[in-house]
């Protein structure tokens, strides 16, 4: 049998339409129209050898076809809710679209409303605390920007809360607006006062932010979440030896209370980018890097404090605030500090 697998493309998501039958091709037409670009692969081996090509590869799979041909052809390649593409499955009539797997995460139930509105199709979604019309924590740190799959047993915690209608303080520190990124909160009770959420009485509290001032004050029940948000621009001697950079980096966070855990992005000078302390850094943390020119970092080298040495070595008085600067988009949060073998600064990239 051969196959017509249709890939559309829509802004930063990839996603793969995949029809059996001439109603579902007309219906993968409908879809294609002004909402997506189509890319058409023809295929030989069947719906089994499609899927799997691009199971890995996609962020949205969609079926036009019966529930049991998808539920099939998926079986095998499911691993992990944190890592699946969200499948759906659509009628060839194209009246009900089932979002079928990562309905949260991966964005299922979200692409089940989206194309339900473009065909005019009811949007199938099974996840209780959409049923029950409550919101989810998954999906609130997914907006807040931390790191999903570290926190999963907690998730599963306060999500049955939800669904059973305990209650939960929230506190949001990371800035005015972020927790508007969630698509639902209710059943939290958010709280912008700090002190206020210390002292509220709540079966959860849940506090999601990086100031280890605040995070010292939590009581052993409550649950904080970290946001990922932030670079940590960096100039180091020339070898200087890993043991003390990481001693050096602990006392300037502790210096500027922040949680090592937000850190997402180390940045620096781009003849750095091979520095074994910088390495073993983005190794340990698991962070990406961002290495900037000397040219890059002279347009704002002047903004920030200049060592001599650094002037004369490189042309530019500092490195640190500078790469903060440029990555953060000028964003910062600490300007920077200077230890005995390195300098930090800090921005918010996000």
């Amino acid at each position: 049998m051969n196959t017509e697998l249709k890939t559309n493309h829509k802004q930063d998501n990839n996603t793969v339409i995949l029809s059996l039958t001439p109603k579902g091709d007309l219906l993968n037409h409908r879809l294609k129209g002004d909402h997506y670009t189509s890319k058409i692969i023809k295929e030989h081996g069947g719906i089994m050898a499609c899927v799997k090509a691009c199971f890995n590869q996609v962020t949205c799979m969609v079926f036009i076809c019966a529930t049991g041909i998808a539920v099939r052809a998926i079986g095998k390649l499911i691993e992990d809710k944190y890592k699946d593409p969200a499948v759906l499955v659509i009628d060839e009539e194209g009246r009900y679209v089932i979002s079928l797997l990562s309905g949260h995460l991966g964005g299922g139930n979200a692409y089940a409303k989206e194309i339900g509105k473009l065909i005019n199709a009811d949007p199938i979604i099974t996840t209780s605390t959409d049923v029950n019309d409550v919101g989810s924590l998954d999906l609130l740190l997914q907006a807040c920007h931390c790191d999903v799959p570290k926190y999963r047993d907690n998730i599963l915690k306060i999500n049955m809360a939800l669904i059973k209608g305990d209650s939960i303080g929230l506190y949001c520190d990371i800035g005015p607006g972020d927790t508007s990124l969630a698509p639902n909160l209710n059943g939290f009770t958010l709280v912008e006062d700090f002190q206020t959420f210390i002292e509220m009485s709540a079966d959860y509290k849940v506090y999601i932010g990086y100031d280890t001032r605040q995070i010292n004050k939590l009581s052993q029940m409550d649950l904080f979440f970290i946001p990922k948000v932030l670079c940590l621009g960096t100039g180091t001697r020339k070898n200087l030896d890993t043991s003390v950079y990481f001693h050096e980096i602990a006392t300037y966070l502790k210096g500027v209370h922040v949680h090592p855990s937000a850190i997402a992005l180390l940045t620096s000078v781009e003849i750095k980018s091979q520095e074994p302390c910088l390495e073993a850094l983005c190794q340990a943390w698991s962070l990406e890097s961002l290495f900037f020119t000397v040219q890059d970092l002279e347009s704002v080298h002047n903004e920030f404090d200049k060592s001599e040495w650094v002037l004369k070595t490189l042309g530019i008085g500092s490195v640190a605030g500078p790469s903060a600067w440029l990555a953060s988009k000028g964003n910062m949060i600490h300007d920077g500090s200077k230890m005995k073998g390195s300098t930090f600064a800090l921005g918010r990239i996000v």
